[in-house]
């Protein structure tokens, strides 16, 4: 079975991005915030708000 090469045309991209000047920008901003977010898990141990054992620490809060 052959599998259907799924790629978005030019046009279509270039479209999205005009429409949206913001559009790259956002969606940096949520990849790179979710990054940080997986780093500190991962450095504390402990997802926000849980309690466990093995926490190595506390974090502040941040604001939208």
């Amino acid at each position: 079975m052959t599998k259907e090469k799924v790629a978005p045309k030019f046009e279509e991209v270039k479209a999205l991005f005009t429409e949206n000047s913001d559009a790259l920008r956002n969606l940096l901003q949520k990849m790179v915030q979710d990054i940080l977010e997986g780093e500190m898990e991962n450095f504390l141990e402990a997802g926000p708000y849980e309690r466990t054992e093995t926490r190595r620490g506390y974090r502040a809060g941040y604001y939208s």
